[in-house]
């Protein structure tokens, strides 16, 4: 009583914001996403718009998960506001997957964990 309290009821303390000082921004991996968005332009051309749209957005996501270790949750959500906002997806069809009970059950669970 009065003691310390328990590490299991200590909050972590919060993350460090992200600094804005353009030294430590990893500009090699946003120009490496650039160089392949543009040699890809020809074939995403060739493509019907929402197809384009589409491919785009996934690469854009996929690059940011793997070149600029974004969190996946944040980089496919944008990807599918992307969708979205450029009419590929209508809102009802983007929000369609969570009327899954499976997808609802592990997004419980690792909000939980």
């Amino acid at each position: 009583r009065g003691g310390a309290t328990p590490p299991a009821l200590q909050l972590a303390a919060a993350p460090a914001a992200p600094s804005a000082d353009p030294a430590e921004l990893p500009w090699g991996a946003l120009a490496t996403s650039g160089l392949l968005l543009v040699a890809l332009t020809p074939l995403l051309l060739r493509l019907p718009r929402d197809a384009s749209v589409t491919a785009a957005a996934v690469v854009v996501s996929l690059l940011q998960m793997a070149l600029l270790d974004a969190p996946p949750e944040q980089a496919l959500l944008e990807g599918v506001l992307c969708l979205v906002w450029s009419g590929v997806l209508s809102l009802k069809q983007a929000l369609a997957g969570f009327a899954s009970e499976g997808v609802v059950a592990v997004g419980v669970m690792c909000a939980v964990a």
